[in-house]
């Protein structure tokens, strides 16, 4: 049972990399993108240049 769990485990670990998200940074092409494929976004808002603690 623990062989199968770590062949599961790495075989999951080599394929993830593989199926990887495209990732957008327009907003505008990624409304319409998730417009045409009827899905959610996900914005992330990161650290600005003026906040150095923030970065």
């Amino acid at each position: 049972m623990q062989n199968a769990f770590i062949s599961l485990l790495t075989v999951a670990a080599i394929v993830a990399p593989a199926c990887g998200a495209e990732w957008l940074t327009d907003l505008e092409a990624a409304k319409k993108q998730a417009a045409a494929e009827n899905k959610a976004i996900l914005v992330d808002f990161t650290g600005s240049d003026w906040c150095g603690y923030c970065i």
